[in-house]
C-alpha cells in the first residue's frame, strides 16, 4: 500500500490505526444486533454429516462421537410431539421450543 499510494510504511500504518479506531468508536455507539440462537434442523444435518464423514476419513473417533451426540440432540429436540402432525421433523427450535414444520431441505440434510 505504501508503494501504491506513494507514502512510507509508518504513514500507512498510522492511517490504518486511525481508521480502525474511528470505526470501532462508531461501532460501539450503535445498538448491538440481536443474537440468533435458533437450532436449525437442516444446518445441523449438514454439520453432522461433515463431522461423520470427516471422522471416518481422518479416523478421528471424537468427530464421529460429536456427530452422534448432535444427531441425538436433533432427533430428540426437533420432532413434533406425537399427536401433533404425526411426529414430523420441525425446522428449528429456540429456547427449548420447536417451531415450524420442517421443509424438504431440513429432511434431506438430517437424513444425510
Amino acid at each position: 500500500m505504501a508503494e501504491r499510494f506513494n507514502k512510507d510504511r509508518t504513514e500507512i500504518e498510522r492511517i490504518l490505526v486511525e481508521g480502525r479506531d474511528a470505526l470501532m468508536d462508531r461501532r460501539m455507539r450503535r445498538a448491538r444486533p440481536g443474537r440468533d440462537d435458533k437450532i436449525i434442523a437442516g444446518w445441523n444435518g449438514l454439520m453432522i454429516s461433515s463431522l461423520a464423514l470427516g471422522g471416518a476419513a481422518l479416523q478421528e473417533q471424537r468427530y464421529v462421537r460429536a456427530a452422534e451426540r448432535a444427531a441425538d440432540f436433533v432427533l430428540s429436540a426437533l420432532p413434533v410431539p406425537k399427536g401433533q402432525a404425526d411426529g414430523r421433523l420441525m425446522r428449528y427450535c429456540r429456547r427449548g421450543r420447536a417451531v415450524e414444520l420442517g421443509f424438504l431441505d431440513d429432511y434431506a440434510c438430517v437424513i444425510r
